[in-house]
């Protein structure tokens, strides 16, 4: 029976504790929970009254006064521990930037296209009443982004009632990222750059590895998601000489191996009600499942988590892995991949750009304008330019710790996640020594 994905997660913490000879009372701290926040509220869903379970949770920030940084996911299925080791793994890609925010996941147990628009915006009010009342939410104190099921405009009907809820105070328009740049022609604070960010952090990942990776000239991908992340992902491939042969979203999957034409499927997806891929003419139909063992140079696992087990790992024929969704790959799998010599990179790293660019949005937001790398002005050549610095020097620093330490792509950025954060921590743990030294 496999391990729970909290555990896995633990399990890699661990491990790079114990290379970097962390000191118990940082592993003690590293592996708990700021705050694990769960609740029932009100909704009406098709048309009918439910009540419906709500979750938030906090991992751990570096120091006190940093807020916590998460996305905010509408899904069936949803469960406070079904989020617990998001939130881990959001910390881990705020330590790897050197963000100033603490891990957070959310959201709420409901499938948002069995609701209305209407019956949407009273979802995302009454998140924010229940998350308002319990002190839980706020542009210091924690600030959701989209996620499954969500998108800019959940996020600004978020940020709408937190501004009735808090009006009069400044920054209101901090309190969630990933908002739209304008409603009704009325800016609203979001960002050019936001809705591409993580797609465009995947591109730049892969170019960060590309030298030290054995692809054709022109390599094949297969993409295994079609949503924010995998479309954006598509585009800049197709736009930079990969082949992209097979995509598969919930409904099924296109193949052509000579090439799909990105913009065009993007065109044909984005009129088809549901939205899917199937039918693209030129293509003939692949499922998810031969997909993620269809021979190409790279696979793009980009919907959900644990997506490559230990029971689909060994038919696997791509030469690298890109994980643009969360923990698609279990530790058991990663293992036969390695064995394989299957290279990874990991999703903590390959997209954080979305958490990167939402770290510009809040900045921009509420004036917390120190830091060089938030763009001056809201201008989308300047903020992807910003994010891709930061993948590069990231991505960079993971490859010389991978060969520090002689280890994987993946623990390589949970060692120097947490070399970062644990000086930080250390500071803190000092700092309230003292003040107990004192009385």
């Amino acid at each position: 029976m496999p391990r729970d994905i909290l555990e896995n997660v633990w399990n890699r913490y661990r491990k790079a504790g114990e290379i970097l000879k962390l000191e118990d009372y940082l592993m003690e701290e590293l592996t708990s929970f700021k705050m694990r926040l769960s609740f029932d509220m009100k909704a009406v869903v098709g048309g009918q009254p439910k009540r419906l379970k709500a979750v938030r949770i906090w991992h751990r920030a570096q120091m006190t006064r940093y807020p916590f940084k998460g996305g905010n996911r509408f899904r069936t299925g949803l469960t406070l521990g079904s989020l617990e080791s998001h939130a881990a793994e959001m910390s881990i890609k705020c330590f790897l930037h050197g963000l100033p925010y603490g891990g957070a996941k959310g959201g709420i147990n409901v499938n948002p296209n069995q609701c209305s628009s209407e019956e949407l915006r009273q979802l995302a009010f009454t998140f924010v009443d229940e998350l308002h009342q319990r002190n839980a939410i706020g542009p210091f104190l924690d600030i959701p982004a989209p996620d499954l099921g969500t998108n800019s405009t959940i996020m600004y009907w978020m940020m709408d009632r937190y501004s009735f809820l808090e009006r009069g105070k400044p920054y209101v328009e901090g309190v969630v990222t990933g908002k739209p740049i304008e409603v009704g022609g009325v800016p609203v604070g979001g960002l050019h750059g936001r809705r591409e960010a993580t797609g465009r952090g995947l591109y730049v990942a892969l170019d960060v590895f590309r030298r030290d990776l054995k692809l054709s000239e022109k390599p094949s991908v297969a993409i295994q998601g079609f949503g924010n992340v995998g479309t954006y992902i598509a585009l800049y491939l197709f736009q930079n000489g990969y082949k992209v042969v097979a995509v598969a979203d919930e409904f099924g999957g296109v193949l052509n191996e000579f090439g799909l034409n990105i913009p065009k499927l993007i065109e044909y997806a984005g009129v088809k009600k549901p939205r899917t891929v199937l039918g693209f003419p030129g293509s003939t139909v692949i499922s998810a499942k031969e997909l993620m063992g269809f021979k190409c140079d790279i696979l793009v696992p980009a919907a959900v988590e644990e997506v490559i087990t230990a029971e689909n790992a060994a038919a696997v024929k791509a030469t690298v892995i890109l994980e643009g969704a969360n923990g698609p790959t279990t530790p058991e799998a990663d293992d036969i991949l390695e064995d394989k010599g299957v290279v990874v990179i990991p999703d903590i790293y390959a997209n954080s750009g979305g958490v990167a660019v939402s770290f510009f949005e809040w900045g921009r937001n509420t004036d917390n304008m120190a830091d060089s790398r938030i763009p001056r002005e809201n201008d989308i050549n300047l903020v992807l330019n910003s994010l891709d610095g930061m993948m590069r020097r990231v991505g960079n620093e993971i490859v010389e710790y991978s060969k520090r330490y002689k280890v994987s792509l993946r623990l390589a950025a949970y060692i120097l996640a947490l070399d970062r954060a644990s000086g930080l921590l250390r500071v803190r743990r000092n700092a309230e020594e003292t003040v107990k030294a004192f009385g």
